[in-house]
């Protein structure tokens, strides 16, 4: 129950997409459910989660470099504002020196000096512009590099963790679904049988559940061998799924047991619902092996009422299937009611 919890979770999370500080909490549960049940691509999922610390080791270099080119021009800017008032001081400090001079004491040679001292000065603040202008070209360009490097690695990152994002619902699926016939699987039953609960406790619209089983299997088995007696099994499946509406359910529930769950249907409208399924199925032409090989299936039919409980509504729809055998199979049965 547990591992179903944190497994509808998750599917919702991806559903709902990811913020980037949650990507590896997320993965961390993905690694733990999906390579706990198949045993396999653990090393994928390690492998993702390796690349995504060295993405984030990455992202934590270049906030340093940032702060340090930044930094850099901090500090190219206090020393073109400290050189170029240095220069702007001196400057005004020679005008002082000769407006404070006596009239009549200033030479054409102190003029000329005066000149050659203001032009100098100059000289040093456009030399500090230019240095300071070649060093913001230098840490610009540098900052550009830097960021299109984390352009490319954000894209890579988002890449992997859409790819990774795919996996993780293809491996749902896989667990989920039933290997030999494609339909869903018991477990998928129970997640879905929940919803289904939940929606008849609140709302207590119409809601049937079937327990389908095939008849005398195991003389399939027995008598064609198990290679025949899988055919079956898929095409039964098969019939089922194709019979019923898109809005039902149907799953294997185990060995040749199958469930369906069908909502908004009354027990009356289920009965023709399975009768629409069982002569699908008794009209399916199965061959093994150029021998034609009977299949017709039995059904127990219940319908949710009152205060149940879903263990009391598959228990009277198990009774009934079993009641619809002992009546001669090929039929179906509700519980409780008739069998036809």
């Amino acid at each position: 129950a547990e591992k179903r919890a944190t497994l509808q979770k998750l599917y919702g999370d991806l559903q709902n997409g990811l913020a980037l500080d949650a990507l590896v909490d997320v993965l961390d549960s993905t690694v733990e459910i999906v390579v706990a049940a198949l045993g396999r691509d653990q090393s994928e999922f390690e492998s993702f989660l390796n690349s995504l610390d060295s993405k984030l080791a990455f992202f934590d270099s270049f906030v340093r470099d940032l702060n340090h080119e930044l930094g850099q021009l901090v500090s190219g800017s206090e020393h073109l504002d400290g050189g170029v008032n240095q220069q702007l001081s001196a400057i005004r400090d020679a005008f002082n020196e000769m407006q404070g001079a006596p009239p009549g004491e200033v030479a054409a040679g102190d003029v000329k000096q005066l000149q050659r001292q203001v032009f100098a000065n100059l000289d040093a603040v456009a030399g500090l512009l230019t240095e300071f202008s070649t060093g913001q070209v230098h840490y610009v360009a540098a900052l550009e590099a830097r960021l299109a490097e984390l352009q490319a690695e954000v894209a890579a990152l988002q890449a992997e963790s859409d790819l990774a994002r795919q996996r993780i619902v293809d491996q749902r699926d896989k667990l989920l679904r039933d290997s030999l016939t494609g339909i869903a699987n018991r477990e998928a039953y129970e997640l879905r049988l929940a919803d289904e609960y939940k929606r008849w406790r609140r709302y207590k619209r119409p809601l049937s559940l079937v327990v389908a089983d095939i008849d005398l299997f195991k003389n399939v088995n027995d008598s064609y061998g198990h290679a025949a007696g899988d055919k079956v099994l898929k095409i039964v499946a098969k019939i089922m799924a194709q019979q019923l509406r898109e809005s039902d359910f149907v799953a294997r529930y185990g060995g040749e047991e199958f469930v369906f769950l069908l909502p908004e249907t009354s027990l009356e409208a289920a009965t023709l619902a399975v009768e629409k399924v069982r002569r699908a199925i008794e009209a399916s032409p199965f061959k093994f092996k150029q021998a034609p090989v009977p299949i017709t299936c039995s059904f127990g039919l219940a319908e949710f009422a009152d205060e149940d409980t879903v263990e009391a509504v598959f228990e009277r729809a198990d009774q009934a299937m079993y009641r619809a055998k002992r009546d001669g199979r090929n039929r179906y049965a509700c519980q409780p009611g008739e069998s036809a």
